[in-house]
C-alpha cells in the first residue's frame, strides 16, 4: 500500500505496464484494486487507458469498479481507448456484479445487471456461470434467484473449470432445491465430472442420502462407470448401498406409508417404518410437494409424531418445492 508523491501504489505501476503475474501478486497480498492516487485514477483507469486487455480483465474479477471518476471525471470505462475495449469492460464488470449477486442471493442487485447477454457470463478463472454462483450460494433466497436465471435463459449444463456443471455442484452442497429445480427444467441427470462421475457418484461417497433419492427419482443411469472404473453402488456407503440395491419400488412404498402416517397422525406406523429404515425419516413426497413426513406432521398438528420425528434425524430446515420449512407448516 505504499504510495509515491503522486500517491501511487505499487498496483498502478503493474496494471499501467501490463504486468500480469505482478498486478495477480499484488493483489493476493491484499492490493486494493480501487485505489485512488492523487488524480483519482484506478489501477483499471491504467490498465484501460494503456490497452492492457489482460490486466484490465484481472482487475474486474478482483471487484475493480470501472465506474469511479478521476479528476477530469472519466471513468475507466471513457479512458479505454477503442469501443471495443470499452464494451469489454462494461460487458465484464455487469457479468461479474451478476456472478456476485447470485453467490450472496440478491434478487434485486440481479436484476439491475441481468440482460439475455449476461445471463450466460462465463467466469474468465473459474468458468462458473451465475447457475455455479447460486448453487453454492449459502443464502436463503437462492432458490428464487435460480428461478429468476433460468426464466432469462440460462444454460444448465455448462461445466467449469473443474468440470462440474451446477447439479454436481448443487448435490455436493445438499441444495436439495437447487437440484430439485434445475432437474425439473431439464438438466441433464447423467452429466459426467472430470473423473467420468455423475452426481450420483459424488453423493454416493459421500452417503449423501437424500442427493441419491433425489437423483434416482429423475432415473439417472446407475450403470454408467467412471474414469476410474466405479459404479456409483461401487463409491457408495452401506446407507446409500440399500437405498441402489432396493428396488425403488419398495422403498417407495414404504416412504408413502410414513408420509401417510405422519399426516394422520398414526405413531404406531410412524415408529415401526423408521425404527426398521432410519433413513426414510426425511423421505419426500416426491408427486407433490416434496414435502418431508415432517411437513406433514406439522401441517395436521400432530404434536407425538413431530416429537418422535425430530428425536429420530428429522431436518428442522427441509424446504419442500416452495421453499417452505416444516416451521411455515405449523
Amino acid at each position: 500500500h505504499a504510495k509515491d508523491k503522486g500517491g501511487l501504489v505499487p498496483l498502478h505501476n503493474a496494471c499501467s505496464y501490463g504486468h500480469f503475474e505482478v498486478t495477480e501478486l499484488l493483489i493476493k497480498h491484499g492490493g486494493n484494486v480501487n485505489a485512488n492516487d492523487l488524480w483519482a485514477f484506478t489501477p483499471l483507469h491504467e490498465a484501460a487507458s494503456k490497452s492492457r486487455v489482460e490486466v484490465c480483465s484481472l482487475l474486474l474479477a478482483e471487484g475493480a469498479d470501472p465506474t469511479l471518476l478521476n479528476c477530469h471525471n472519466k471513468s475507466a470505462i471513457d479512458s479505454a481507448p477503442t469501443r471495443e475495449l470499452q464494451e469489454k469492460i462494461t460487458y465484464e464488470y455487469k457479468g461479474h456484479c451478476v456472478l456476485d449477486a447470485c453467490r450472496q442471493a440478491d434478487i434485486q442487485r440481479l436484476k439491475k445487471h441481468l440482460t439475455a447477454e449476461t445471463v450466460n457470463f462465463v467466469h474468465p478463472y473459474s468458468a462458473d456461470t451465475a447457475l455455479h454462483a447460486v448453487a453454492q450460494s449459502v443464502y436463503p433466497k437462492r432458490k428464487q434467484v435460480l428461478e429468476v436465471l433460468i426464466r432469462k435463459g440460462a444454460l444448465l449444463n455448462e461445466k467449469n473449470k473443474d468440470f462440474l456443471t451446477p447439479l454436481h455442484i448443487s448435490a455436493d452442497n445438499s441444495h436439495y432445491e437447487i437440484m430439485d429445480v434445475l432437474l425439473r427444467h431439464g438438466a441433464k441427470v447423467d452429466s459426467l465430472d472430470g473423473l467420468g462421475q455423475t452426481a450420483l457418484h459424488r453423493c454416493a461417497r459421500e452417503d449423501n442420502i437424500q442427493a441419491c433419492r433425489l437423483l434416482l427419482s429423475y432415473n439417472i443411469d446407475t450403470s454408467i462407470v467412471s474414469l476410474q472404473g466405479y459404479t456409483a453402488a461401487q463409491l457408495a456407503t452401506e446407507n446409500v448401498l440399500k437405498i441402489l440395491q432396493d428396488p425403488p419400488s419398495d422403498t417407495v412404498d414404504l416412504e408413502c406409508q410414513l408420509l401417510e402416517a405422519a399426516k394422520a397422525g398414526d405413531l404406531d406406523t410412524v415408529r415401526r417404518i423408521i425404527i426398521s429404515n432410519p433413513i426414510t425419516v426425511n423421505c419426500r413426497d416426491l408427486d407433490g410437494r416434496h414435502s418431508t413426513p415432517l411437513h406433514f406432521a406439522a401441517g395436521y398438528n400432530r404434536v407425538p409424531v413431530v416429537e418422535f420425528l425430530l428425536e429420530h434425524g428429522a431436518e428442522v430446515h427441509a424446504s419442500d418445492k416452495g421453499g417452505l420449512v416444516p416451521l411455515h407448516n405449523a
